[in-house]
């Protein structure tokens, strides 16, 4: 109740699901740019990921946003 409302709009994105994990880095990209925009601190990548229900199956997603994509 405490955040302000916000809207996100993804104009472009590769295709879903070809295993490359970029669903997760664009969920992890959102995640940190909404914690930026009410500066919150986001934690580790890793509590970034779990909060947003990203990295179950893979760390692909999660490497490729700390250290870029593929």
């Amino acid at each position: 109740p405490e955040l302000p409302a916000c809207q996100v709009s993804v104009e472009a994105a590769p295709p879903a699901h070809v295993g490359l994990g970029t669903g997760t880095q664009l969920a992890l990209s959102v995640a940190a740019g909404l914690c930026a925009v009410t500066n919150r601190d986001c934690g580790p990548p890793e509590l970034l990921a779990r909060s947003v229900g990203r990295g179950k199956r893979s760390a692909v997603g999660s490497y490729g946003f700390v250290h870029g994509g593929l």
